[in-house]
């Protein structure tokens, strides 16, 4: 199952072409209490809509132990850390793969860090210790942060200073926490995003791109939202032609919702019908965002039923289907 990448494409260890499809499981960034359903979404997604790829957002601060809902509940570092132990074997055991997604940074007592725009320390310090964990297991990749925002191409791809709400930080570069990752002997593909939440690849095309000359490849991920502009040959094609491009989440709360993020842009069914043009065209991987009803846009109306939302999980489930020549 081992995988690599060669030009703009993933293959396996038999050569043949990999395209990663599959969707977002959260709980485990923002809350354990949240997670009971968590192994049970997974299954569902692997077994009963196809997808051979779960991307399973995860916190660094709860990785060592350090929210306050750990403390209060007494979840300590390690049952955590073995939990995703448990959840890589569960994919491994369905021979599918699993993209482990630092979902944000910034020590402290809210699970997940999300307001920080960057990687930090403590985001080194998961990467050296979760690489080692999993160094070269056949179905992990490595999301090395979730969503970059607020910052130019270079400090992106090197790093810099970033200002967060008047504060300064020197934040870390990609290039330097794919060097951290690739310093504990783990060859793993590693996933990362654009800027302007990921969503903008453009600086993939950039003088500070970089190319992973250490392991078995990188990954470029965009995030494809109704509220971000619908020019996607220019801001995700674009980097297109020199890595594989993955959309790692994508979804729609449907045409009756204001998302709080920022109007639409776009109606549901116009989105999905551009979108999944999109990704044939370029021949892309995707993870629909999300498979809980607590996050949204949801693809399910109920972790107990796993019905589907008409407005994105049928429409999700039916390109499925098409794609899988069902």
């Amino acid at each position: 199952m081992t995988l690599h990448t060669n030009g703009n494409k993933i293959y396996d260890e038999n050569g043949n072409k990999v395209i990663l499809r599959g969707v977002n499981c959260s709980a485990l960034e923002w809350s354990i209490l949240r997670s009971s359903r968590l192994e049970s979404c997974i299954e569902h997604a692997l077994t009963q809509w196809d997808c051979n790829v779960i991307r399973l957002p995860l916190s660094a601060s709860a990785w060592f132990g350090q929210t306050s809902e750990q403390k209060r509940y007494g979840f300590t570092a390690l049952s955590y850390q073995n939990r995703v132990k448990r959840i890589v074997s569960l994919c491994a055991k369905h021979k599918a793969y699993i993209i482990l997604d630092l979902h944000g940074a910034g020590e402290g007592e809210r699970l997940g860090g999300f307001k920080n725009p960057m990687p930090d320390k403590i985001s080194v310090r998961f990467w050296q210790s979760a690489a080692e964990m999993f160094c070269n297991e056949e179905n992990v990749l490595f999301g090395l942060f979730n969503e970059p925002r607020d910052i130019d191409a270079r400090t992106l791809m090197l790093g810099g200073e970033v200002v967060l709400e008047g504060a300064r930080y020197e934040t870390i570069g990609m290039k330097p926490l794919l060097d951290a990752v690739r310093s504990t002997g783990a060859n793993n593909i590693c996933v990362i995003g654009g800027t302007d939440w990921a969503y903008d690849l453009r600086p993939w095309t950039s003088e500070f791109a970089f190319k992973d000359n250490a392991g078995n490849g990188i990954v470029i991920d965009s995030h494809i939202y109704p509220w971000k502009d619908t020019d996607w040959e220019k801001t995700v094609g674009c980097a297109a032609e020199d890595y594989p491009v993955i959309i790692g989440e994508f979804g729609h709360y449907g045409d009756d919702v204001i998302p709080h993020e920022a109007p639409n842009k776009i109606c549901c069914d116009e989105f999905f019908e551009k979108l999944f043009c999109f990704i044939e065209k370029h021949d892309l991987g995707f993870l629909a965002w999300d498979m809980s009803q607590f996050a949204g846009p949801c693809l399910i109306k109920s972790q107990m039923t796993f019905e589907p939302t008409e407005f994105f999980g049928r429409k999700f489930i039916d390109f499925m289907k098409k794609y899988n020549g069902k």
